[in-house]
């Protein structure tokens, strides 16, 4: 972890919008950490990620194995995209 933490760290875009996704998934006030941005949005992946998969889960009453279905084939597309550009 502190490896992420940056020295001079500054408040732009992704702070802002670390602080605005951790507040909406959180049920209680939180700060914005000193990381490095693209710490801050592999956090907010993982909330949105989380988020979504309770909300397959829980409101379509998909329940854990097709919302692992779901989510799984979702990661395998997202990942296929990620080295095709690579390449």
């Amino acid at each position: 972890m502190q490896a992420m933490i940056a020295a001079g760290s500054s408040s732009g875009f992704v702070s802002h919008l670390y602080s605005f996704c951790n507040n909406a998934a959180a049920f209680s006030p939180t700060d914005t950490m000193t990381l490095l941005a693209h710490a801050k949005l592999l956090i907010m992946a993982i909330t949105v990620g989380e988020t979504a998969a309770a909300i397959l889960a829980l409101n379509f009453l998909m329940g854990l194995s097709k919302t692992w279905l779901v989510i799984g084939g979702l990661l395998v597309v997202a990942l296929f995209l990620q080295f095709e550009e690579t390449t």
